[in-house]
C-alpha cells in the first residue's frame, strides 16, 4: 500500500468560529497532519486547508474525514485533492 496525501477544506459554521482552537483541535486529535493554513473567502469569513499523509487503506479517509467533522466550530467538509506520494 502507498501513502496518499489529501487536502480537505473546513468551513466554520458561523465567521465567529475560532479558527485557531478548531486548529489545535485537529493536530491534537490526528497525527497525520502535514499542513494547514487559513484561507480568506470573503465578508471575514475563512476556511481552513488541511493536509493529511496517510497510508492507502480501506475506509481511512472515511476516519478521517469523520474526526474532521467532529471538531467544534467544523460546518461542512470538502476534499479538495488526494494524490499518492
Amino acid at each position: 500500500m502507498g501513502r496518499v496525501a489529501t487536502t480537505f477544506k473546513l468551513m466554520p459554521e458561523t465567521a465567529e468560529a475560532d479558527l485557531d482552537k478548531m486548529q489545535a483541535q485537529i493536530k491534537e486529535k490526528l497525527d497525520c497532519v502535514e499542513d494547514m493554513k487559513v484561507e480568506p473567502i470573503a465578508f471575514g469569513l475563512s476556511a481552513l486547508l488541511v493536509m493529511v499523509i496517510t497510508i492507502d487503506s480501506d475506509g481511512g479517509m472515511d476516519e478521517i474525514e469523520n474526526t474532521l467533522a467532529a471538531i467544534e466550530g467544523v460546518g461542512d467538509i470538502e476534499t479538495l485533492s488526494s494524490t499518492l506520494v
